[in-house]
């Protein structure tokens, strides 16, 4: 299992590219972030995941910034 450092650090070096590539991570991420059940988290990689395959790349970054502040208070 990943610490919250290190999937903030994915998180933060996700960057646009390979869809599919950036689609993988993500799912990586979200099933880290099942097996510690949060749950609310897993909601947002979800609503980012359909963003990013709608290509709204504006929500997809805002929601990504959203997990990645609230891993932060998780520490």
């Amino acid at each position: 299992m990943q610490t919250l450092d290190s999937l903030i650090a994915t998180l933060n070096t996700i960057e646009l590219g390979d869809v599919t590539k950036i689609e993988a991570r993500l799912l990586e991420i979200r099933e880290e972030l099942a097996g510690r059940e949060l749950d609310e988290l897993v909601g947002r990689l979800e609503e980012s995941l359909a963003a990013l395959r709608q290509g709204d790349l504006q929500a997809f970054r805002r929601l990504k910034a959203t997990m990645v502040s609230r891993l932060g208070h998780l520490r």
